[in-house]
C-alpha cells in the first residue's frame, strides 16, 4: 500500500513539473475550465502510475507509452499544432532524463556505497528517486523564470522568482543529505519526503496566484488612471464647446453694436471697440495647432493649465495630421507626460519654471521628449517605472507605467535620464508604426 501511495505522489510530482514545463511556452486551451484541467492531470498521473507498476523493468516500452500519454493529454489541455507538443513533450522528458541521469552519476561518485544500497533498501532508494524528482521541479522552475518573458502577466518578477527558488534547492539538499546520511529511520524519512514534494508545489501556485491577483489589482489602477486622463479630456472639449456658444452670443451682440456706432456715424469708436475685440480673440484663441484635433485640445488644456501655475510650456511641433496612434492612448501619452512634468515644477522654487516639449517627425521616426526642471532625484523600481513624488503612495509611477504600456503597444522605445537637476524623457516611434500609410 505504502508503494503505491509512494507512486502516486512520485508520478503525481512528474506530472505537474511537466504541466509547470508546458505552461511556460503554451497557453491553455481552456484557461476558464479549472476543474477540466484539474481533471485531465489527475487522470494522466492515474495513468502513468499504471504504467510505472506494469512495465516496471520495461524501461523502453515504458518510455514510449509514457511519451505517447503525455503528448495525448497535453494536446487535450493546450491544443495547437501537434508537431509543437510533440516538441514539447519529449524535450520535458529528456531533460527529465538528463538530470536524472546526471544527479545519479553525481551520486555515485559521492556516495557510492549508497548508491548501491539504495538497489536494496526501500528507504534510501526512495530518497533517491524523490531528489531526483526535487530535482526535476526545480530545473522546470528555472526553465519558467528564464523563459518567461513571453508570458508575464501571471509570472513573478526576478526578485519574487529568487525568494521562491530557495525552498526548491533546500529541499533538494536536504533530501540529498537524508541519502548521503542514509536515511535515518525508515518511514518518519519518508514522511518527510512525501510531504517536501507537494509542498513545494504548492508554493508555487500559492505565488503565482499571489502574483496573479497583484497584477491584476496593478492593471485595476492603471485602467483608473487612464479613465482619469480620458475624462480630463473630455471635459476639456466640453469646456471648449461652451466657450464657443458663449462665444457666438457674445459675437452677435459685439456685432451689433459695432452696426450701431457706424449707423451713428462713430467710426473711430467702432474701430477702436473692433481692435479691442480682435485682441480678445487672438488671447483667447488655442495657441497651438498641429491638425490633429486630440493632440490640439491636450497641448493647449496643458498650456492654460501651466500658466495659471505660473509655468512655461515651450512646444516644439510639426504637422501632425498622420499621426495614426488611437485617440485614448494619444490622452494617455501626452497627458501623463506634461502632467508629470508640471508636477515636477510645482516643487521648483529657485529654478525658471520651464518645460520644454516636443513632438516632431524625423527622417525615419517620430519623437516624443520632455524636459523639466525637478527637485532632488528619482530612481528606478522594478522595470522601467520611476518612484514617484505623489502624496499618495496608492498612485506610484502610475503615470509612468500608462506611459510605456503605450509605447510597448506601438513598439516603441524609451529612455529617460536625471542631470544638472532636470528630468529628460524621450520617446521615439518608427514612422510606420504611428503614421497613417498615404494612398
Amino acid at each position: 500500500m505504502m508503494n503505491i501511495f509512494q507512486a502516486i505522489i512520485i508520478v503525481f510530482i512528474e506530472v505537474s513539473c511537466c504541466y509547470i514545463f508546458f505552461g511556460t511556452f503554451l497557453r491553455l486551451r481552456f484557461p476558464q475550465k479549472v476543474w477540466m484541467n484539474r481533471s485531465l492531470l489527475l487522470f494522466l498521473t492515474a495513468l502513468l502510475t499504471v504504467v510505472a507498476l506494469l512495465f516496471s523493468g520495461q524501461n523502453v516500452l515504458k518510455a514510449i507509452v509514457v511519451i505517447f500519454l503525455i503528448a495525448t493529454v497535453m494536446f487535450g489541455l493546450y491544443g495547437g499544432k501537434v508537431r509543437n507538443v510533440i516538441f514539447f513533450t519529449l524535450c520535458f522528458y529528456g531533460v527529465a532524463l538528463l538530470l536524472d541521469a546526471g544527479f545519479i552519476g553525481i551520486l555515485r561518485l559521492i556516495s557510492p556505497e549508497q548508491y548501491y544500497q539504495a538497489f536494496n533498501n526501500p528507504t534510501t532508494g526512495m530518497l533517491l528517486v524523490a531528489s531526483c524528482k526535487a530535482l526535476l521541479f526545480l530545473g522546470v522552475v528555472i526553465v519558467r523564470w528564464k523563459f518567461s518573458n513571453s508570458r508575464p502577466y501571471d509570472l513573478p518578477e526576478s526578485k519574487e522568482w529568487l525568494l521562491f527558488l530557495f525552498t526548491p534547492v533546500m529541499t533538494v539538499a536536504m533530501l540529498l543529505l537524508l541519502f548521503i546520511g542514509g536515511g535515518g529511520e525508515g518511514r518518519v524519512v519518508l514522511i518527510v519526503t512525501m510531504g517536501l514534494l507537494p509542498t513545494n508545489l504548492v508554493l508555487f501556485y500559492l505565488l503565482q496566484n499571489f502574483v496573479l491577483r497583484s497584477r491584476e489589482h496593478q492593471e485595476l489602477r492603471l485602467q483608473e488612471e487612464r479613465i482619469k486622463s480620458q475624462l480630463e479630456l473630455y471635459r476639456s472639449r466640453e469646456d471648449s464647446y461652451k466657450k464657443l456658444r458663449a462665444r457666438e452670443h457674445e459675437f452677435k451682440n459685439q456685432i451689433g453694436s459695432i452696426h450701431g456706432m457706424l449707423m451713428e456715424g462713430s467710426f473711430a469708436e467702432a474701430m477702436k471697440y473692433s481692435e479691442g475685440i480682435n485682441h480678445k480673440m487672438d488671447s483667447s484663441n488655442n495657441l497651438y495647432d498641429t491638425s490633429h484635433l486630440v493632440i490640439n485640445t491636450i497641448l493647449n488644456q496643458k498650456h492654460q493649465q501651466a500658466k495659471s501655475k505660473g509655468i512655461t510650456i515651450i512646444y516644439l511641433l510639426d504637422m501632425l495630421t498622420d499621426i495614426s496612434i488611437e485617440d485614448d492612448d494619444l490622452v494617455i501619452l501626452l497627458s501623463n507626460l506634461l502632467n508629470n512634468a508640471l508636477e515636477a515644477c510645482e516643487k521648483i522654487e529657485e529654478k525658471k519654471k520651464i518645460i520644454h516639449f516636443r513632438m516632431q517627425i524625423e527622417e525615419n521616426s517620430v519623437v516624443i521628449a520632455t524636459k523639466n526642471p525637478i527637485a532632488g532625484f528619482l530612481k528606478k523600481t522594478e522595470g522601467k517605472a520611476l518612484a514617484s513624488t505623489k502624496d499618495n503612495p496608492e498612485q506610484h509611477g502610475m503615470g509612468i507605467m500608462n506611459i510605456e504600456q503605450v509605447v510597448r503597444k506601438y513598439n516603441g522605445d524609451s529612455e529617460y535620464s536625471c542631470s544638472e537637476g532636470f528630468f529628460y524623457y524621450t520617446i521615439i516611434f518608427k514612422k510606420e508604426d504611428v503614421l497613417r500609410r498615404l494612398s
